[in-house]
């Protein structure tokens, strides 16, 4: 009951003040949770700021992540009267069952189409923003006002390093969790092509996480690829592995989001050849990335040819990453917390 009482008497306060409350996942080991993590840290530099857990979100990453929340935590207990920033779940829900004022939700939604329960469960937001702007629009075409605000790399870790290691090898490079949305079953029938024909050619992936699924480094040994598949990795170390490579492969068939692992791949100035149809489309140039996009084998035939630009055009690669790493730079944390606080602000509801 005390620690209610001074829970209540904070947010007293905290409406006469630049205070903003967040309740999502702060764990850098997938998507959302390092998104989390960011903005937590970033809306902390700027706001009064407090985070609550959301469900399943039991282990801290890193020391830093630990102390923020240490300084930051405060449990929801009823309806509050500052703004709440939550991300959405699975059905563009709510993760918890309080409200803010402004009620805002931060969308990485990968449905093309929305149904009648999400809809009505977006009702609940006072104000939307969505990880990309082919989010938003869908967002939009199903009759909701939503910002589009993408989120950001840490360019302090996702840096060009020294190549070190397989000199004699051209690395292939492709990330995400193993999954259809994420098309690495397209990676493994390109690399297999390519590696057909040239036998120095190596694939190297990151395609383990937190939750189980389907095997995808046995998938690509069946499959007759030559693959290296790294383990779940720290982002210092993900860092490390990526400058080791060439070019990365990013088909993803729906990215509802800019896609946090091709921007840090960016980051680390190299270029990719990489979907253009979806969420990625924010970040992408051609100066630095070669644009694919349409069915399963025109993705998988502009793979093989735009890989094969770059295998034979070794100079490009410098030249492209160097771009890369270059318009990385644009996209820091804090343009994210900037544009959803901007987001909130416009909702017309009092904030200060």
């Amino acid at each position: 009951m005390l620690e209610r009482i001074k829970h209540n008497a904070v947010i007293a306060i905290g409406i006469l003040t630049n205070t903003i409350h967040l309740a999502m996942p702060v764990l850098e080991l997938f998507g959302a949770g390092t998104c989390g993590k960011y903005l937590l840290r970033e809306f902390s530099r700027t706001h009064t700021t407090y985070w609550d857990a959301v469900p399943g979100d039991k282990v801290l990453a890193d020391p830093e992540t630990k102390k923020l929340v240490e300084q930051h935590y405060r449990k929801l207990y009823s309806n509050i009267a500052i703004p709440l920033l939550q991300f959405t779940g699975p059905e563009l829900e709510q993760q918890t069952r309080f409200r803010g004022r402004p009620n805002a939700g931060y969308i990485f939604s990968e449905w093309a189409l929305i149904t009648k329960k999400q809809k009505a469960n977006l009702k609940a937001f006072d104000v939307l923003a969505a990880g990309s702007e082919w989010n938003a629009q869908v967002i939009r075409n199903a009759g909701f006002p939503c910002y589009a605000v993408p989120q950001g790399v840490d360019c302090e870790i996702f840096k060009p390093q020294e190549r070190k290691t397989h000199l004699n090898h051209f690395l292939i490079y492709s990330g995400g969790q193993y999954a259809h949305r994420k098309a690495q079953d397209l990676v493994i029938r390109s690399v297999k092509v390519l590696q057909d024909r040239h036998p120095d050619i190596l694939l190297v992936a990151s395609w383990f996480n937190i939750w189980k699924n389907e095997d995808g480094y046995e998938a690509a040994r069946k499959a007759g690829v030559r693959i290296a598949g790294l383990p779940l990795l720290d982002h210092e170390s993900l860092a490390l592995h990526m400058n080791q490579t060439d070019v990365g492969l990013f088909p993803n068939r729906c990215e509802g989001w800019t896609n946090l692992m091709l921007m840090d791949y960016l980051a680390c100035g190299r270029p990719v050849v990489a979907n253009t149809s979806t969420g990625q489309a924010d970040v992408l140039h051609d100066s630095y990335s070669i644009g694919i996009r349409g069915t399963d084998d025109e993705l998988v035939e502009q793979m093989i040819v735009g890989v094969e630009k770059l295998y034979a055009n070794r100079g490009l690669l410098g030249e492209m990453g160097t771009k890369a790493a270059n318009a990385m730079q644009a996209w820091p944390w804090s343009r994210t917390a900037e544009g959803l606080w901007y987001a909130i602000g416009e909702t017309g509801i009092q904030r200060n």
